[in-house]
């Protein structure tokens, strides 16, 4: 069992996800993204106001963080519903491939004491990265058919500067990150080197990164998204009981249980009584969107 407190716990995951997402993209993009999502979360979870983010130096990679000891009272029920909202929120906000993995490398830069918590609080990061991952598809057809319907693409500015606005940049021995400064001498960004050049190779070779090393185990991954939808599917169309349906789809009942906890975490189904669960709203308008998808792909 975890042993560090739940202020210790968001200090140490914040600075985990600054770390990562500045990473993947540039200061001043990572740090809005960031510091907008964890500003709309107060209103539902008003604990977040506990969180202070100071200013940070230019020149310095680490961010002062600072959580007040009130949220230690904060069940983990809320701890964990909060904390999987602020990841789902970062991902969406996130532009394309930027977020794509950035859960998978949020594992390797968190503290283990930090990801003890995430299971304490069952913040299941695989489930949440699945759902990454179908966003990033969706999102890619749509922008397919926009382009198709319009003859354009969307060019819309994510730094909130362009090149005129760099009058100057500087780049310290050693350090992965060079600074972006205006004509003012005010600081426009900080740029990750590592990030641009790996950017650069892939571009131009046409090999981009594998991050997933198992390539195996995503799709297994995947897989058991399948199940999930199949479990869905056979409680639209029939009654019954946890037996029959742990055979129908071959899985054990610990299994069973744990699918059904995710499938209730994402507000897929939900318990009518303390054995008894239905499907929601949510999940018959999905399940008729890819009824709908499945007929119109036999018949093209």
């Amino acid at each position: 069992m975890a042993t560090i407190t739940n202020a210790e716990f968001l200090t140490g995951l914040l600075k985990a996800l600054y770390k990562v997402a500045r990473r993947r993209t540039t200061q001043r993009y990572a740090d809005d993204i960031i510091s907008s999502s964890i500003e709309s979360m107060k209103d539902e979870y008003e604990f977040f106001n506990a969180i202070e983010i100071h200013q940070y130096d230019a020149t310095e990679d680490e961010m002062d963080i600072e959580v007040d000891y009130v949220v230690n009272h904060i069940s983990d029920y809320d701890i964990g519903k909060s904390v999987g909202l602020l990841l789902r929120l970062l991902y969406t906000e996130m532009n394309e491939q930027v977020g794509l993995y950035f859960l998978t490398e949020l594992v390797e830069y968190t503290d283990k004491e930090v990801t003890k918590k995430l299971r304490q609080f069952e913040i299941d990061l695989d489930q949440i990265q699945n759902e990454q991952h179908l966003l990033y598809i969706r999102r890619e057809k749509q922008k397919q058919a926009r382009a198709k319907k319009t003859g354009s693409k969307d060019s819309d500015n994510l730094l909130g500067y362009t090149w005129g606005s760099v009058a100057s940049w500087k780049h310290e021995p050693g350090s992965p990150f060079c600074v972006l400064y205006d004509k003012n001498g005010k600081v426009l960004d900080r740029i990750n080197l590592d990030r641009v050049i790996q950017h650069y190779v892939e571009r131009l070779s046409g090999v981009t990164e594998k991050e997933y090393k198992n390539y195996a185990e995503y799709e297994q991954q995947v897989q058991i998204m399948e199940k999930d939808y199949a479990l869905l599917e056979m409680m639209q169309t029939r009654d019954m009981d946890a037996d029959a349906a742990a055979n129908l789809l071959r899985v054990s009942q610990d299994e069973l249980n744990e699918m059904i906890r995710k499938l209730t975490r994402v507000e897929m189904i939900h318990f009518t009584s303390h054995d008894t669960v239905e499907l929601t709203e949510k999940a018959l308008e999905i399940l008729t969107e890819r009824g709908q998808k499945h007929e119109k792909e036999k018949k093209a």
